[in-house]
């Protein structure tokens, strides 16, 4: 059940970023959206830089995938394949990491709360019968 669960969370979030991509050009929000998560993650596209040819012709790419940010506000970059120029690894990856790693210590916490209530009634439970 889990590995189903799991690979439709990876098909969603893989379909919600490409739909993301696409509504690149004429949505604020999602221009900026795509320049946080590839400036923070050092990530362009949602598997590689080519993902934006769908967007940008002429191999360019949003400013967010170059690694040395140029000063005009605006501007692309170009040349997908030089990796001194563009991040080349996608985003997805490392957003789904990102999403596994909180997951994984939020279930941590969940674990050792409940932990604690049990030790908690386990005292309470010895405090009890030394009263009585």
């Amino acid at each position: 059940m889990s590995s189903v669960s799991k690979e439709n969370f990876n098909n969603d979030l893989r379909f919600s970023l490409k739909t993301s991509m696409g509504k690149y050009s004429f949505d604020e929000t999602h221009r900026q959206s795509w320049s946080t998560v590839q400036r923070k993650l050092e990530c362009c596209g949602v598997d590689t830089p080519r993902d934006w040819s769908i967007i940008f012709p002429e191999n360019l790419v949003p400013v967010s995938c170059c690694q040395n940010l140029p000063v005009e506000l605006g501007a692309l970059c170009r040349n997908l394949f030089d990796e001194r120029i563009i991040y080349q690894k996608g985003c997805y990856n490392g957003l789904n990491n990102r999403v596994k790693t909180r997951l994984a210590m939020l279930m941590y916490i969940a674990l050792a709360f409940g932990l604690f209530q049990v030790i908690k009634m386990f005292l309470i439970l010895c405090a009890i019968k030394n009263y009585n």
